[in-house]
């Protein structure tokens, strides 16, 4: 199946949401022109400045700390090599601006990676490593996902958690938790506007829905969703209808392997201007993840002035406005559980 070229396989790379690049892409450039302006460290950005004066060795424990924290927490992004913090005048926290600090010899990965995480129990796995190279001088970025098998413990005997962009020993009733947290299988859904054709009357789309468990160690069973919308909808060309649900579109949901169905949508020339609001809703869930809900408008401003190869190129046609939100902490658009679920009859 070809999915959306920006559907997601795995976490959103924080690399990608702090610097705008893979952490695989990301240059010293890179880095210089993200503490042009002043930053400051928050649960998931942890800022490490270099002293060329100390031994590697030196700094490690610290690194691991916080490597150990992003873990037990929601992950995070390390700089290894930002400008010295400084704190200002009526603000409690250090911030960071200028120039990136180095060290000054070209770092090696391999060893790199094994300092750290054979300081780390249980073994850390998911941590992505760059080191950023310029002739003899070297800093490095870390980026670390919130870990399956937290928590984990530093070499130190010490469990760390990240709280208040701080990295400190997590108290006995966190790690308690930690230790008997219950993990769901976590299933995303993404839209797709397939192909657009024009009726005597107005427009009919063709869209493909998928759903996809991106938790590597969990299946999901018996995967169930329902679609509403302001437009007349159909899974197929029988009759048109406000709803569709299926009970059991899956028995058994296995990581990376998408559920996808083809439906619908029918709109008049007369509906393009008085509906005010073409969406659609969409509730899913399984039978160990929890119910989500994604709600998508359908976007058919420049749908005159593209081709329609042109507007399916360039994904105009879907623009997503609640994605993948526990249905419980909906409250986006006047949306909340109680009055979705009336309306679904759930």
């Amino acid at each position: 199946m070809n999915m959306s070229k920006d559907t997601p396989q795995h976490e959103p790379s924080l690399s990608l949401r702090y610097l705008a690049k893979p952490i695989h892409e990301v240059s010293i450039a890179d880095v210089a022109s993200f503490f042009l302006r002043e930053r400051s460290e928050t649960d998931q950005l942890e800022f490490k400045s270099i002293n060329p004066n100390s031994r590697i060795d030196d700094q490690l424990p610290s690194i691991r700390k916080t490597v150990c924290a992003f873990l037990n927490s929601s992950g995070g992004l390390l700089i290894w090599g930002a400008p010295r913090g400084v704190k200002l005048e009526g603000k409690k926290e250090k911030v960071f601006a200028g120039d990136p600090t180095f060290f000054d010899f070209a770092i090696e990965k391999d060893y790199l990676v094994s300092k750290i995480v054979d300081g780390i129990i249980p073994l850390p796995n998911g941590l992505k490593v760059n080191p950023l190279i310029d002739e003899n001088r070297s800093l490095v970025i870390i980026e670390v996902q919130s870990s399956d098998y937290s928590p984990h413990q530093c070499s130190d005997d010490v469990y760390y958690m990240r709280i208040d962009g701080q990295t400190r020993h997590a108290p006995h009733h966190y790690i308690e938790a930690l230790f008997r947290k219950i993990r769901f299988p976590d299933i995303r859904c993404y839209l797709k506007l397939d192909s657009i054709n024009r009726q005597n009357t107005g427009y009919l789309f063709q869209l493909s829905l998928s759903f996809v468990n991106i938790s590597s160690f969990q299946n999901d069973e018996k995967l169930s969703f329902i679609i509403r919308s302001s437009m007349r909808i159909r899974r197929t060309m029988i009759s048109w209808l406000s709803e569709i649900r299926e009970d059991n579109a899956r028995d058994i949901v296995y990581f990376n392997d998408p559920v996808t169905i083809t439906f619908y949508v029918a709109i008049t020339d007369s509906e393009m201007e008085s509906i005010s609001e073409k969406s659609i809703i969409i509730v899913f869930g399984g039978k160990y993840s929890p119910r989500k809900i994604s709600k998508y408008a359908l976007r058919l401003d420049h749908l005159g002035s593209l081709s329609y190869k042109s507007f399916l190129e360039n994904h105009e046609g879907i623009l997503p406005i609640i994605k993948d939100v526990l249905l419980k902490d909906t409250h986006e658009d006047g949306i909340t559980e109680g009055n979705l679920s009336r309306n679904l009859g759930l």
